[in-house]
């Protein structure tokens, strides 16, 4: 797996967000689901897009936590745990970026 510190870069976010778009129009669904915990189902994230350079990243009661932002990085909207939020949100865009480039091999 892609470290965090190395994951993020612009071309990473046009994969990722391909990627998420893909899924998005597969599974005819307003936003690709991030669950990574086979033990607690119920707990997710909704990563929903809305321009070509942003991604909002949400909680399952749809709460804006973070944005992945092609030019600035992510970051946190969250005051409570601001840079736990972030690695949060840079593990899961690496996670999703292994996905992405699992399924084009």
């Amino acid at each position: 797996m892609t470290t965090i510190d190395t994951c993020f870069s612009k071309i990473n976010f046009d994969i990722v967000y391909k990627y998420i778009e893909e899924q998005i129009k597969t599974n005819n669904t307003k936003f690709y689901i991030y669950n990574n915990s086979k033990k607690y189902k119920s707990i997710y994230y909704e990563f929903y897009l809305k321009d070509t350079t942003n991604i909002y990243i949400k909680d399952n009661k749809s709460t804006t936590l973070a944005v992945i932002s092609k030019e600035k990085g992510i970051y946190s909207l969250v005051i409570w745990g601001n840079k736990r939020m972030v690695d949060k949100c840079h593990q899961m865009f690496c996670d999703v970026l292994s996905k992405a480039m699992r399924n084009n091999k």
